[in-house]
């Protein structure tokens, strides 16, 4: 029997799901194998990135940037306390609000994990055959930017108020 276009459109809808399932699964393990090798659990690796990029959040905002409930948020914080690797500051300008940034010790901890973590992903680039990694690079991309325009776009999804491209 020959297959139609909508068929062989299935097919490939059942193979992206089965693969986005392993991605995820082999990302998830990813983390934990280089956190594993730093002494901080992936969440704190992410609360780390956060702190890099917005230095002075408060842990709403950061709540908000990391998915998270801030209750969760606050347990990462407490962890990165107790490693001397954030401080927590009362925002002047309304003492309610608990502000987190990174220790001078956490400042150049964050960014050596950065450049750690570049080059973890160094090592798994080079397994990549050189004329296919700009492809997959420009695919991986082009299947982002199609997730995060269907989120954004259903109505369902809509009251999330995380961004996939963040």
């Amino acid at each position: 029997m020959k297959k139609t276009f909508e068929d062989t459109i299935e097919d490939n809808a059942i193979i992206m799901a089965e693969l986005m399932f392993k991605m995820e699964k082999a990302c998830r393990l990813k983390e934990e194998l280089f956190c594993s090798k730093t002494g901080i659990s992936p969440m704190e690796l992410r609360c780390l990135r956060e702190l890099l990029e917005n230095r002075f959040p408060s842990i709403r905002e950061l709540s908000a940037k990391m998915d998270l409930t801030p209750s969760r948020v606050t347990h990462i914080i407490n962890g990165l306390e107790k490693k001397k690797l954030i401080e927590r500051k009362i925002d002047e300008d309304d003492r309610r609000v608990i502000k987190v940034t990174l220790s001078d010790n956490g400042k150049t901890f964050a960014q050596k994990i950065m450049k750690d973590y570049i080059r973890f992903h160094l090592e798994i680039i080079n397994l990549i055959e050189k004329n296919e990694l700009n492809q997959m690079l420009s695919c991986l991309q082009r299947f982002l930017n199609s997730v995060t325009y269907f989120i954004n776009n259903n109505k369902c999804l809509n009251n999330k108020n995380s961004s996939v491209g963040d």
